[in-house]
Parts: structure tokens; sequence; C-alpha cells
């Protein structure tokens, strides 16, 4: 750990001399409406975002949002509208403070105390902040009964001179009823580590995201624990999806040409594989063990060889050594090269590669695709094996025949075993869940979405999901796992049509609403059992990929409250 603090105040001490222009404090990827707002911009071609690498930054959301502004006769009215609305929220990353706000307590040319929207703002010629609440509540309801989800919590932003920025944001969650999001379940949504009720079906758990972060003109690094979602997607990722818990990181990205982009993290991830070295004594001299090392690095190196194509080109390691390994800290590197000369001779660590490439090159039509490769063999592309890879593409048409409707078209295919590793401690995994795509290996699903937006701040959503999960199959035998056939049976299913609207009513104040019709289901397999499957009932698969409240035919209502930044 200490060669990590000293490499890392090596790289502050040299960036620190340079002229600094930015400071990164990253925008929650929760936070959809600005996300899908610059989407849907950059598919007008008003401005050029690399969509495959999330979460961005505050300040780069301003930027956009001020590029936006200059081109503001181009918009159509609901766009201005939508416009001005979020650039509310950037005030500080002008050096401004907030104007539509009510009740103000305080309010002169360095501090800003109101109650709508409840914020503290504070600037001076070294430091701006602000400080404000969090709090959410969401309702679900079917016959199967009702579950509430709520969340409470604070964030702060702290930006020093011209290129520090300190930031975090601390929540709260209770679920009750049940729990929606656990790592066995083919479902979208954020996971947790969570503190469970004496029947199960309760739990509340903590997430604490933030850091200290320098940048400067073409670049930024720091120490950070947030989430990671990489690879253009509208339903999704297939290489980083950001729905493990947030984990501990340091950051280096840089952008020193228009045409060239690299963006890296070193992460310490959570195993849950007991060390039975590693322990302290508790109470009545009992052993408290503790969990081994797993850590993660990866990079992505963009290039735009034209005007709104962007093609990356990435890799990354999961290893599990005693301590951090340096040619691990290096954001440039292949990795599986440095993997092959320090493990020779004995069992390798997980390493993966992956492609993206997304075009806005035609006005309206954002094109994309994604390969993620967990194992590759050319010599399986001639023969009956497979490889280990997940595809995805899609595209999603904005504003064009009909203005303020677009519309969303995504394809994503698995092979058997992707994601899965035969090590227990160097899987694909951070505190059981997957970092992948949420319907992880051996599976297929097609997701139509149809976009409304007739007003700035409403949205209403009608999307279509057709998921198929095939055969469990155990990562023991590298010769058998090659040989799995390829979605022969079907495991479990989801067909869900869902109706959605979201209106933002304040700066940050998200009241949704929505109706869902799903069907939810195991099968039970005839076939013999081959290449280490394991085999279980319908019901049994049922039980393992969905939450109790989702299995079958259900029409499922929810409604939600969110304040969020």
């Amino acid at each position: 750990m200490k060669k990590i603090v000293f490499l890392f105040i090596s790289l502050i001490s040299f960036v620190l001399p340079l002229y600094a222009q930015y400071q990164y404090i990253s925008e929650d990827i929760a936070d959809e409406a600005i996300y899908e707002f610059l989407d849907e911009m950059a598919n007008e071609k008003f401005i050029e975002i690399n969509s495959a690498i999330k979460p961005y930054s505050k300040m780069f959301i301003s930027g956009k949002l001020l590029e936006l502004k200059e081109k503001q006769e181009n918009l159509n009215k609901r766009q201005r509208k939508m416009l001005l609305f979020h650039m509310q929220n950037y005030c500080l990353e002008r050096n401004e403070l907030p104007t539509g706000t009510y009740l103000n307590l305080v309010k002169n040319e360095s501090v800003s105390l109101a109650v709508l929207p409840p914020a503290f703002y504070y600037k001076d010629s070294l430091f701006r902040v602000k400080i404000n609440p969090v709090l959410g509540v969401t309702v679900q309801a079917n016959k199967n009964g009702t579950l509430y989800q709520r969340y409470w919590g604070a964030n702060f932003e702290g930006m020093v001179g011209k290129g520090f920025a300190i930031y975090g944001s601390l929540r709260d969650n209770n679920l009750k009823n049940e729990i929606l999001v656990e790592p066995p379940y083919l479902t979208l949504g954020t996971g947790g580590a969570y503190k469970r009720s004496d029947d199960g079906k309760s739990a509340d758990f903590s997430e604490m995201t933030g850091g200290i972060t320098y940048s400067w003109k073409w670049g930024n690094t720091g120490l950070i624990k947030d989430y990671v979602a990489w690879g253009d997607n509208y339903h999704g990722s297939n290489i980083f999806s950001g729905n493990a818990p947030s984990f501990p990181m340091i950051i280096f990205n840089m952008k020193p040409a228009d045409w060239f982009e690299l963006n890296y993290f070193h992460g310490f991830l959570t195993s849950n594989v007991i060390d039975s070295t590693d322990y302290y004594i508790g109470p009545d001299n009992k052993k408290e063990y503790r969990y081994r090392n797993k850590y993660l690095a990866a990079n992505m190196l963009t290039f735009t060889p034209i005007k709104h194509l962007n093609i990356g080109l990435g890799n990354s390691v999961i290893y599990a050594e005693r301590t951090v390994k340096v040619g691990y800290l290096i954001p440039i590197m292949f990795y599986k090269s440095i993997d092959h000369s320090s493990t020779m001779g004995s069992e390798n660590q997980n390493s993966q590669m992956y492609l993206n490439i997304s075009s806005r090159n035609i006005r309206h039509l954002h094109l994309y695709a994604s390969i993620f490769i967990d194992e590759l063999s050319v010599e399986r592309f001639f023969n009956e094996y497979h490889n280990f890879i997940s595809y995805k593409g899609g595209a999603t048409l904005s504003n064009w025949p009909i203005q303020n409707i677009s519309l969303t078209g995504e394809f994503t295919y698995s092979d058997p075993l992707t994601y899965k590793h035969k090590v227990l401690n160097t899987t694909f995994e951070s505190n059981g869940y997957n970092l992948g795509h949420y319907l992880r290996d051996n599976s297929r699903e097609i997701y139509l979405a149809l976009t409304c937006k007739p007003y700035s701040t409403l949205q209403v959503k009608a999307s279509y999901t057709n998921a198929v999960h095939g055969n469990e199959y155990a990562y023991k035998d590298g010769k058998s796992a090659v040989a799995t056939p390829i979605l022969q049976d079907k495991t479990w299913s989801n067909l869900t049509l869902s109706l959605q609207a979201r209106y933002l009513f304040l700066t940050n104040l998200q009241i949704s609403m929505g109706i869902e019709y799903s069907d939810i289901r195991g099968y039970d397999i005839d076939s013999p059992v081959e290449y280490d499957e394991i085999r279980m009932t319908g019901k049994q698969y049922l039980n393992k990929f969905t939450p109790a409240f989702y299995q079958g035919r259900n029409t499922t209502f929810n409604f939600g409250v969110n304040y969020y930044f």
C-alpha cells in the first residue's frame, strides 16, 4: 500500500506544475436524465462525446452544456428548455451561484442557502463548495405484494484552486419486504452489501462514493470510490455494467488530442473468498478471518479517426496476489502479456479484452457495437468449439422523422462460460456481483424502446424486453468448457412490456411512475446432463435467477420520488 501512495504522490507531483483547467467530480450514472440529454445532443451532432466511458465528470458536462448554449438557435423548443434546466445543476462549475432557488435563507455574492431546492453553496477566489441532501422513496406493487425502498443521505462537492477536487456522497438505504438485486439474479440494478433482517426479506445497506482528484488541461488522476460503466448501451453494458457495488480505485484519464483518449483504473475489489492465513482473534478467542485480496486493472484506448466515430480498444485483468503488482499500475499495458511473464509455470490470472465502436456520423442516428472477449483461440473459429465472447449491437434514432421521438433497438448475445473463471478468487465479480452484462453467460436479449418527450422535463418510454438464459455450466476443465453447446436448452426467460413516465419537477427533484407486464419463467430440461452442467428443476432455475416478487405473470405498478443531486 505504501508503494501505491508513493506512486500516486509522484504522479501528482509530475502534473502539479502544469496549468490546471478542470476539476474532476463524477456525475452519478444513476442520473439518467443528464446522460440521456447529452446522448440526444450528440446524436444530433451538436456535440461530441465518448459515451462508452461513464461516469462523466461534472466539469465535462458543464462544458458540453456551454457548447450547446452557443448553438441553442439550432435546438428545438423542448431542447432549449431542457438545456436551461440542466445548466442550473452545474452553476458551481461555471463559478456561479444558483439562480432558480426559492425560500432563500442566505443569498449574496459568495453564499447561497435555499430551501427549494435544498442546498448550500459557497464560492470565493480559492474554494467552491456545494452541500445538499439526497433522499427518495420507491414503491412497487403487484399480486405478490408491495415493496418499498427508501434512501437518505448527503452530497459534498469541493473544488480548490484550478485543479483539486474532493467530493463524497453517502446514502443509507432500506429495502422492505424483498431484496430485488442479489448476485445470482438476472435483473438490472445496483447491488449492495446488505445487513439483512431476521426473516431475510428486508435489509439495510449504506453506499459511499467519492474521492480526491487532480485535473489539468488534458487529463486527471485521483483516488476515488465509484461505479464504472464501460461500453455503449441503452439496456446494460456487456463490458463493465456498473451493477456491482462501488469499489475504491486509482484513476488516470488523458485526452491530449482530439483523436485519442486513454481511460484507466486500478480497482480494489471485494473477493468474498476467505483467506485462512489472515485473521485476528475476536471475543472468546474466536478467529475472525478476512477476505483474500482481489484487484482489477483496466484500460480503454479510444481513437477518433473522423469526427463522431469512436473506436475503443481495451483490456483488463483480475488478479489475486498478496500485494498490488506494479506492472498493472501502468495505464497503457497489455495485461495478459504481463500475466504470462509473472505467472509462467503456474495458474494464470483472469484477463479480458474488448472492442467498442460508436458512430454518430449520420445525424439523428447512433450506431454502436461492443465485443467482450473473455477467452479467445483463433482455431475455435474453424471447428466445433467456441470462444467465451459476449456481443452487443444496437441503434437509436432520435428526432427523425418526428421531433421529440426516439426509437432504440439492441441485441446482446453471450457464449457459455463468458464472465466465469475456474479460480474462485479471480472471477469477473466484486462482492459476488458480475461486473459484466446482467444476464451473464449463455444468454440472449432483444430490447426495443420508444421514447416520447412531449415537454421539456417530461419523458414517456415504452419498452419491450425478451431475454433468454441457457444451460448453467461450471468452469472446471478447459477442454470440456469450449465444447459446451450454446443455448441448447432454455432454462429461464423474461418477457417484459413496460410503460414508464419521468417528470423533473424542480432541479434534481424527479417523480416517476409506470406499469409493467412481465412473464418470467424457469424450465424443466429432459436432455442428458453433459459438460459439467449444473442441472436444476424449472422452479429451482426460477428461484435462482428471479426474486419471488417478479416470478410468473405479473402486472406491476411503480411510483417513486427522488431528490438526488
